[in-house]
């Protein structure tokens, strides 16, 4: 019996250990999404997007991508990205075979809601290729496309491709895709 006290014991410890060192991880983690919303994500917002270039941005978002998703739901309370799937979950009811681009795709945040909602042709089109990188990893895309941050890049897809076109929570459109714009001929 008091071998199996011991191993126990050890394997508590064990566990422990694991937990405080996942703590330290979260609270690195956490100093990391304030240091960047805080510094980066005020400062960039806080100025007028017409004084950003496509460097800066891309450079933002590079910066911003790995802790957008925690930032955007707990520090933010953002919610655009459910309503938008609400809306198309409301618009296309049980017709779930509808093949959706999710442009200016970030992390996927649009999709991750698509898929819970039963949706399961889901593309992404973004400029930024970490953000990318992000939503790859995450495995809710159907495929997923690396564009030029410019307008024409949309130009490449055929008609008729996808039944729906949908954006949400996008930053920096109009600057980012220049031309990009209701009336554009590119929405």
């Amino acid at each position: 019996m008091t071998r199996e006290n011991d191993m126990a014991r050890e394997n508590d410890m064990t566990r422990e250990n694991d937990m405080a060192r996942e703590k330290g991880v979260l609270e690195k983690r956490e100093a990391e999404w304030n240091r960047v919303s805080n510094e980066i994500f005020s400062n960039c917002i806080s100025l007028k997007v017409d004084q950003h270039t496509i460097e800066d941005q891309q450079r933002f978002y590079t910066e911003f991508s790995d802790v957008f998703d925690l930032w955007t739901k707990k520090k933010n309370g953002y919610r655009g990205y459910e309503i938008a799937a609400l809306h198309v979950a409301r618009t296309f009811g049980d017709n779930k075979t509808v093949k959706i681009l999710d442009f200016a795709a970030g992390t996927g945040l649009v999709a991750e809601e698509l898929l819970r909602l039963g949706f399961r042709t889901v593309d992404a089109m973004d400029c930024n290729e970490k953000l990318l990188d992000i939503s790859r990893s995450k495995k809710i895309y159907r495929d997923l496309y690396l564009v030029e941050p410019h307008p024409t890049a949309l130009h490449a897809i055929p008609d008729d491709t996808y039944d729906l076109f949908l954006s949400a929570g996008t930053f920096f459109v109009a600057s980012s895709y220049p031309g990009a714009q209701p009336g554009s001929g590119v929405f």
